[in-house]
C-alpha cells in the first residue's frame, strides 16, 4: 500500500476543508431562500418601476442549461434597448398636458415587440417594469398590457393587481370591521409574498356610499375574513 507524500496529504487536506465550507454554504443558501423569495418578489414585481433590464428564467432550459445561446440574442437586445430610449426621448419631448398620443402608443408598442421577440428567443425581460420607470413621471400607465391615461376612461370595475400596476405601486390599503362596531381605519399595507391573496380581489369605483375617504377611487365590497370579521381593500 502506498502511502501518500506531505503534498497530498496537504491537497487533501484543503479539499476536505473547501467541501466543508461549501457544504456551510449551502446549508445558508438553503435557510434563507424563503427570505431571499420574499424579496425577490417584490424587486422583481412588474407593478414596481424599475429602470434595471432583468432577463427572467428561474429553470434549466431543457438542453441549454440557465443561459441558451440563440442567434440573433445581440440583435434583439439592442432593438430592446433601442426602443427604450425611443419611448422615454417621446416622453421628455411630449408636453404632459396633451396626454396620451400617437408618439406615445407607437413608442410603447414597438417596445413591447421587441420585448416579445426577446422572449420567443428564450431570454423574456421586465418590459412592464423599464416602461413604468419611463413614464412615471407623467398620467400614463400599463393596464391588461396596454398604454393607458392613469386619469381618463377608468373602468368601473378592475382588480387590484391591475390598478397597482397602472399606478407603479406596492401599496393599498385595508380595512376590518367587527360585527356590531364601527369600521377601524383604513391601514396601508404592502404588497410582498404573503399579502399576495389579496391581488385577485375586484374593486369598483367609489361612491359615496361607500363612505372611504377621497384619496381612493377603488375599493372593494365587504369580505369574508379571519376571526369573524370581514374587511376591504381600497386604492
Amino acid at each position: 500500500m502506498n502511502s501518500l507524500t506531505g503534498s497530498e496529504v496537504e491537497r487533501a487536506e484543503r479539499s476536505e476543508l473547501y467541501a466543508q465550507r461549501q457544504l456551510a454554504s449551502f446549508a445558508r443558501a438553503d435557510a434563507s431562500a424563503a427570505e431571499v423569495a420574499k424579496a425577490f418578489y417584490v424587486t422583481r414585481n412588474a407593478k414596481l418601476p424599475r429602470a434595471a433590464i432583468e432577463f427572467r428564467f428561474d429553470e434549466e432550459i431543457a438542453g441549454d442549461g440557465y443561459w441558451p445561446l440563440v442567434g440573433g440574442f445581440g440583435a434583439a437586445f439592442e432593438s430592446y434597448i433601442s426602443s427604450l430610449r425611443n419611448l422615454e426621448a417621446v416622453r421628455r419631448s411630449t408636453s404632459v398636458v396633451k396626454g396620451l398620443t400617437d408618439n406615445h402608443l407607437e413608442a410603447f408598442e414597438t417596445v413591447r415587440s421587441s420585448a416579445a421577440a426577446l422572449d420567443r428567443l428564450g431570454w423574456p425581460v421586465n418590459w412592464e417594469q423599464n416602461v413604468q420607470k419611463i413614464l412615471e413621471t407623467t398620467d400614463l400607465g400599463v393596464r391588461k398590457g396596454k398604454l393607458v391615461s392613469r386619469l381618463d376612461d377608468l373602468p368601473e370595475y378592475t382588480t387590484l393587481s391591475e390598478e397597482m400596476l397602472l399606478l407603479g405601486s406596492l401599496t393599498f390599503y385595508h380595512q376590518d370591521r367587527v360585527q356590531g362596531e364601527e369600521p377601524r381605519p383604513f391601514r396601508p399595507k404592502s404588497l410582498t409574498s404573503h399579502s399576495r391573496q389579496f391581488e385577485g380581489i375586484t374593486m369598483h369605483l367609489c361612491q359615496r356610499s361607500d363612505r372611504v375617504p377621497d384619496r381612493f377611487r377603488y375599493c372593494s365590497e365587504w369580505l369574508e375574513g379571519k376571526g369573524g370579521r370581514t374587511f376591504r381593500i381600497a386604492i
